[in-house]
């Protein structure tokens, strides 16, 4: 489940790219005098999506997603909320989409820690099996 969350993500960046570099920066683009003011409006576009998404339906799904998975292991238990896997799919794949400077291997990590919790409490529940769930569902061996 994990890899077919990492091929979906993987997907979804690849559509966010073409959404912003074909036709969003087309739209907000003059070029008037040579310049092109799409390309200075695009980061604070993906900052306000970004920041909307995560502000508002899930603040554990900001950073860059390894360190959060281990707060999840070591402090809760592996408890990790559902809703984070699709609010980190959603807002990385825009930023990365979108031209933003950051890696495809912490959302894919948290993606597939989500999965493992979702697992682990499902047909676990003891704290320990479900940490271990998470912990290897993140495990890219």
């Amino acid at each position: 489940v994990g890899g077919l969350g990492a091929i979906a993500f993987r997907l979804l960046v690849a559509g966010n790219q073409s959404l912003f570099f074909g036709k969003i920066i087309s739209f907000i683009s003059l070029h008037a005098g040579g310049l092109d003011p799409g390309i200075i409006l695009l980061p604070p576009l993906r900052g306000l999506i970004v920041g909307f998404l995560t502000n508002k339906f899930a603040p554990e799904a900001k950073g860059h997603g390894v360190p959060e998975v281990m707060e999840a292991v070591h402090l809760k238990g592996g408890m990790m909320r559902r809703v984070v896997a699709a609010v980190k799919v959603i807002a990385s794949s825009v930023k990365i989409g979108s031209g933003g400077s950051a890696g495809r291997e912490g959302p894919i990590a948290q993606i597939g820690a989500v999965f493992g919790s979702i697992v682990g409490h499902v047909f676990f529940r003891e704290r320990r099996q479900v940490r271990l769930m998470v912990a290897s569902a993140t495990w890219d061996g």
